[in-house]
C-alpha cells in the first residue's frame, strides 16, 4: 500500500470503537480492538493496542501479531460518512470477503459521524481482531468539538440592572427587571478544531428567567429595559410587582434571581447537520428588601 501525505493535527478527543457485522451466513460480533503504531524507516507496524495511526501510514507487521495487514477504506470521510457501525460484505460465491463499505446509519443521529483528523480510515487486522482506526489521531464528532468551544467561551454570570436599584422595592409599585445592555449584545464566539475538522460555536442569549425569591417567577424573551429617569411604566419590557413585604425571618429579605439562556449556534467545515445543543445558563443572585408603606390619615 503507498503512503498518504496529509497534514494534520492531533485531536484530542477519545476514539470510538467499530463494530463489525457480517452480511449473510457469518455471525455478528463487535471488535473494541485498538492498534499500536511504532515507526521504522517509514513502515508502520501494528500491534492490537492502539487508538489511532499516524499520517502516511502503510501496512507492517509486529512480533505480536503473527498475521497483520493494514488496509485504507476511507480517504476522505467529508465524501464517505463513518459511523460507529461499517459492514462486510459478502459478493463472491457465498464468501465473506474484506472489502467494507460505509453508510450513514438510517435512523441514528448525525451527532454519531466520526470524523478523523486526516479523514482517512483503516481496516487493521492483528490476528483476526480487526478494528476501524482513524489516521493522524483520535476520531471525533461534531457535538464534542462544539462542547469544547462553548467550554472556551464561558460567559460571566449576567449583570443585573435591577430598578429599584437600592435592594429596596416597594409592595403594589413595579419593579423593572433587566440585564445590563453590554452583557446582553456582547458576541461570543469560539473554535475547536481536531485536525482539518473545524467548528466555530456561538453563544446568543435569547431569554431571562426571573426568580422572585418569593415562589413567583417571570420569563422574558429579552433582556429587559434598564429604567432612566422619567420614563414611562409602560416602557418596561419586563417587571414584576410584589404584592407582599418580605417580612420572613430571619433576614426579612428575597434572593432575586436573574438567569440568563444561551442558544448555542454552530458553523463547521465538516458536511451534516448537528443539533439542537442544550442551552447554556448563566444566574445572578442578590438580595433585596420589599417593604410596604402605611398611609397615615390626617
Amino acid at each position: 500500500m503507498s503512503g498518504l501525505r496529509r497534514t494534520a493535527l492531533i485531536g484530542l478527543l477519545a476514539v470510538a470503537s467499530a463494530t463489525m457485522i457480517t452480511d449473510g451466513a457469518g455471525a455478528a460480533e463487535t471488535e473494541r480492538g485498538e492498534v499500536n503504531e511504532k515507526h521504522s524507516t517509514g513502515t508502520v507496524h501494528v500491534s492490537a493496542t492502539a487508538k489511532w495511526l499516524p499520517r502516511g501510514s502503510v501496512g507492517g507487521t509486529d512480533s505480536s501479531c503473527s498475521e497483520s495487514s493494514v488496509q485504507l477504506l476511507v480517504a476522505d470521510d467529508f465524501v464517505d460518512p463513518v459511523t460507529t457501525s461499517y459492514h462486510v460484505v459478502d459478493v463472491r460465491n457465498g464468501e465473506t470477503v474484506t472489502a467494507f463499505r460505509f453508510t450513514a446509519a438510517v435512523g441514528r443521529p448525525q451527532g454519531e459521524r466520526l470524523f478523523s483528523p486526516t479523514g482517512g480510515w483503516y481496516r487493521v487486522s492483528c490476528d483476526g481482531t480487526v478494528s476501524l482506526v482513524p489516521e493522524g489521531g483520535p476520531a471525533t464528532t461534531i457535538p464534542a468539538l462544539v462542547a469544547q468551544a462553548v467550554d472556551s467561551i464561558d460567559p460571566p454570570d449576567p449583570m443585573l440592572a435591577v430598578t429599584p436599584d437600592h435592594g429596596r422595592h416597594v409592595v403594589q409599585m413595579p419593579s423593572w427587571l433587566a440585564v445590563d445592555p453590554a452583557y446582553w449584545s456582547r458576541p461570543r464566539t469560539a473554535s475547536a478544531a481536531a485536525g482539518r475538522v473545524v467548528v466555530t460555536a456561538s453563544l446568543t442569549p435569547y431569554e431571562t428567567e426571573w426568580d422572585l425569591g418569593n415562589g413567583d417567577t417571570v420569563t422574558c424573551p429579552n433582556g429587559g429595559t434598564v429604567w432612566r429617569a422619567g420614563m414611562a411604566e409602560s416602557r418596561s419590557e419586563c417587571g414584576y410587582t410584589y404584592t407582599w413585604p418580605s417580612i420572613d425571618p430571619p433576614d426579612n429579605t428575597y434572593a432575586l434571581a436573574g438567569t440568563v439562556r444561551f442558544q448555542v449556534g454552530y458553523t463547521t467545515n465538516a458536511p451534516g447537520v448537528y443539533g439542537p445543543f442544550t442551552p447554556v445558563e448563566r444566574t445572578t443572585t442578590e438580595t433585596i428588601q420589599v417593604v410596604e408603606i402605611q398611609a397615615v390619615g390626617t
